[in-house]
């Protein structure tokens, strides 16, 4: 991290100083290593899958829940490699609730996106 004290301006990316400018670097990761905390238990994800009138996923509802969630020995999923990289301490559910179904919520935008900007 740098710090500056007793700068005049800050335009365009150009700082410039005065002569008692005081410039001091900070190591951020000065006696700090990675926090790995341990995570365990179960946790439930949502994936919403979103449509519109003239734009559809390559992939269907149920081949992306099967992406993620399937146990079955002939598919790798998100859940079973988080389960086996875990040794079983982390396992993914599919979230539950009103219009979700097999951890995905379909979303249907009623308008078109083509050639649209996600800036308005």
């Amino acid at each position: 991290k740098l710090i500056m004290s007793n700068v005049i301006n800050n335009i365009d990316n150009v700082i410039t100083t005065t002569p008692d400018t005081e410039v001091k670097i900070i190591d951020l990761n000065e006696g700090r290593r990675r926090d790995l905390t341990e995570t365990q238990g179960v946790r439930h994800m949502l994936i919403v899958r979103v449509s519109s009138n003239d734009k559809q996923p390559k992939h269907s509802s149920q081949e992306i829940s099967d992406a993620f969630f399937s146990m079955a020995d002939n598919q790798q999923s998100f859940k079973k490699r988080y389960s086996l990289c875990s040794f079983g301490k982390l396992e993914f559910e599919p979230a539950q609730g009103e219009h979700i179904t097999g951890g995905i919520l379909d979303v249907k935008l009623g308008r078109n996106i083509a050639g649209g900007s996600i800036h308005g």
